[in-house]
């Protein structure tokens, strides 16, 4: 393919049209001509030299395993490289290795595909290792790569997965696209023990919080936070925040009894205790035929950052006095 000549006038056109001077004088000196082919030449080298180990003068140690690569290659599109290869040459001409601490052997070597190749192959196993990898090594061509194939692997299965890395490691879009996926699906993940059994505290907590969940009612909600709380014994202490969850006062009276009468006074009480000085919690004697819309949710609960001690009060996180 020959190359492609930018739409450049010529100097004697461009002096008859209102052009500034300068850029009269430019377009004498010579015409810009682009290839259309020269990108992915020079790709191609790259990659066939990185194959055959040829030429490489750098090489990279992740999870036990060694990759030779080319520090103008990697310094190119790696915010991390250039600023080891050109800001610390003490660091960098050593000869040994560069060690990439918290780096995986399997993320490290497709962010290394796609520096080379111009590609990468994900997978719901492996995505989360590449994304920390291309983060830490700051390739944002690679976290584009990594956060769009999150983005449209969605589905009831694979949301509650998405949604703890999105939590972790990805940007508030991501985390929110996982959310309001969950929300919608919401129904669908009440009637399959399964999946709901399978969200992590954090996830029934955002899930439980929201305030758009289709068409699950408040008691669909409370029975779903009691079977999780059936299924992980182990978080029984949490019982009062995931409960506090749903909107008590949404629920019909005798659905409220019916659900809650049983529970051990860990998962009972605490539920009804005042959520606010304002007052207590008492179940709506409306008609339960039409309940009210869901009302905000209540302040964002956690695990304390100093010592793990799940609480919530009018400020949010809070300890729970668990930890002395």
């Amino acid at each position: 393919m020959e190359p492609r000549i930018r739409g450049l006038k010529s100097g004697v056109e461009a002096k008859q049209t209102d052009v500034d001077p300068e850029q009269v004088e430019e377009m004498e000196r010579g015409t810009r001509l682009e290839s259309d082919t020269y990108a992915q030449r020079l790709l191609r080298g790259a990659g066939s030299l990185w194959q055959q180990v040829a030429l490489c003068d750098v090489t990279l140690e992740a999870g036990g395993a060694q990759f030779p690569a080319h520090r103008v290659i990697l310094a190119s599109v790696s915010g991390y490289f250039r600023l080891l290869f050109t800001g610390r040459p003490a660091l960098s001409l050593t000869g040994g290795p560069v060690r990439l601490q918290g780096v995986s052997a399997r993320g490290l070597e497709r962010v290394l595909g796609l520096i080379y190749r111009g590609h990468m192959t994900l997978s719901l196993d492996v995505v989360e290792e590449t994304l920390w990898a291309a983060q830490t090594l700051l390739v944002r061509d690679a976290i584009k790569l990594c956060l769009r194939f999150l983005d449209v692997s969605l589905s009831p299965e694979t949301c509650p997965q998405i949604l703890d890395l999105a939590r972790r490691l990805g940007p508030p879009q991501l985390h929110r696209r996982a959310l309001e996926y969950l929300g919608a699906y919401c129904q669908g993940l009440l009637r399959d023990p399964q999946q709901l059994l399978g969200l992590d505290p954090e996830a029934l907590l955002e899930l439980l919080g929201r305030d758009n969940l289709g068409d699950a009612s408040e008691a669909d909600l409370l029975r779903g936070a009691l079977q999780w709380l059936d299924h992980h014994p182990e978080h029984a202490a949490h019982a009062r925040v995931i409960v506090g969850r749903v909107r008590l006062p949404l629920i019909p009276p005798e659905t409220l009894l019916d659900e809650l009468g049983e529970r051990p006074p860990g998962v009972r009480r605490p539920a009804l205790l005042p959520a606010s000085a304002g007052g207590p919690v008492l179940p709506c004697t409306g008609p339960s035929s039409s309940p009210p819309s869901r009302a905000p949710p209540p302040p964002s609960v956690g695990p304390h950052p100093a010592c793990s001690c799940w609480a919530a009060g009018p400020q949010g996180i809070g300890c729970a006095g668990r930890c002395g």
